[in-house]
């Protein structure tokens, strides 16, 4: 009785997850070696600099919303405003730069597709910027409202 609810959970699409990427890559633009943001040691790296920065303003919080975004399957819609400000390169034909507040529901989280990922703070902000695939890169940011961080902004550019 067993046997088919086994094979029917490994079967099904949310059972099975795909491993984050293991191997580095290269960036396109400086031949310089990446590592992908979910394997142990940059994860450990990645929370050291997130907690740093964050100081004292609940860098737990901060490293919940980053890792479910980096590494996770799911956005964590728990952690943002209703509308999320999307700016996006290269779009379609052209080439400039798009804008638009979305719906908290179209944002996609990495599931561990992220390289070469840096931190950095100004005021209550903190932003982390990676790289997809040696030619696009990308960033969200994550703002400190009342002790709790919240993703406020995605983008992406790609040559």
């Amino acid at each position: 009785m067993k046997f088919p609810v086994v094979l029917f959970l490994l079967l099904s699409g949310s059972a099975v997850l795909a491993a984050p990427p293991s191997e580095s890559i290269r960036n396109f633009h400086t031949d310089e070696v990446l590592e992908p943001a979910c394997g142990s040691s940059e994860l450990a790296k990645l929370k050291a600099a997130s907690d740093h920065l964050a100081q004292a303003k609940n860098p737990q919080g901060a490293w919940i919303v980053a890792k479910a975004m980096l590494c996770g399957s799911r956005a964590p819609t728990a952690y943002m405003p209703l509308l999320v400000s999307l700016e996006q390169y290269g779009v379609n034909e052209d080439p400039g730069p798009t804008f638009a507040l979305v719906d908290q529901k179209q944002i996609e989280p990495l599931r561990g597709v992220a390289y070469g990922v840096s931190v950095e703070a100004s005021g209550d902000d903190l932003s982390y910027n990676y790289n997809t695939a040696g030619v696009c890169v990308g960033g969200f940011t994550l703002r400190l409202v009342a002790a709790q961080w919240l993703l406020v902004r995605m983008g992406e550019a790609c040559d």
